[in-house]
């Protein structure tokens, strides 16, 4: 009886063992499949999801070419005007040469004598004086942004139109001398000194004997 108990006992244990046992390879391979339908799905994309992606990509390449264009249109109307306002002031300037009184003046630009009247010495003071003022303001913002002293790229610098209206001097002469401030100034600032000129309550001033020094100024008569 007991002998038969234990058989019966034994064979259930084996049962539940190897169903355990069934149901777990069960299990492992429905793991398996879900994993391989899982690759399967993120390996295969739509036709949906890759017209997408072109269009977005196709697109992104033409608006990546008008920005090219409407950025080379922009620089090129930037220059046409500039040319056409270097043309204005270049005329005005040749308009008021028969009314100039007789020139009394020589100033002296980089080594080259010029003549002129007092009218075009004020022109040319307000050139020295103003160029300081913008390269004192450069040299302040790049003192404190901590940026390498560099008047030369700063865009009034290189512009050196500033302030310049088309009459008693040439172009040419006013940028020189605007450069000339504008160095001296940017220079004072950077530096923090009070070399070549002054800044009060707010407002830099070049000294007048260092404008008449750079203008190099004498008297024809």
């Amino acid at each position: 009886m007991k002998r038969t108990q234990v058989l019966s006992a034994a064979a259930a244990l084996l049962f539940v063992a190897t169903a355990a046992q069934a149901q777990r390879g069960q299990d492992d391979r429905r793991g398996q499949d879900d994993r391989r339908g899982r690759q399967d799905q993120r390996a295969q994309v739509s036709p949906t999801d890759e017209q997408r992606h072109s269009d977005d990509d196709r697109r992104r390449v033409v608006e990546s070419q008008q920005r090219r264009v409407e950025q080379a249109r922009a620089e090129q109307d930037e220059r046409l005007e500039q040319a056409q306002r270097r043309a204005q002031m270049n005329r005005a300037y040749d308009r008021d040469r028969d009314d100039r009184p007789g020139y009394d003046y020589r100033y002296n630009m980089g080594g080259v004598y010029r003549e002129t009247n007092q009218y075009g010495v004020d022109a040319l003071r307000q050139a020295v004086d103003l160029g300081y003022q913008q390269g004192y303001r450069a040299g302040q913002i790049d003192r404190r942004n901590g940026a390498p002293a560099d008047y030369q790229r700063a865009f009034d610098y290189q512009n050196g139109e500033y302030g310049y209206t088309g009459s008693y001097v040439p172009q040419s002469d006013y940028n020189y001398y605007v450069r000339e401030g504008f160095q001296r100034g940017y220079d004072d600032a950077y530096w923090n000194r009070a070399r070549y000129g002054t800044f009060y309550n707010g407002n830099a001033s070049i000294l007048s004997d260092i404008v008449s020094g750079i203008l190099g100024l004498t008297m024809i008569r």
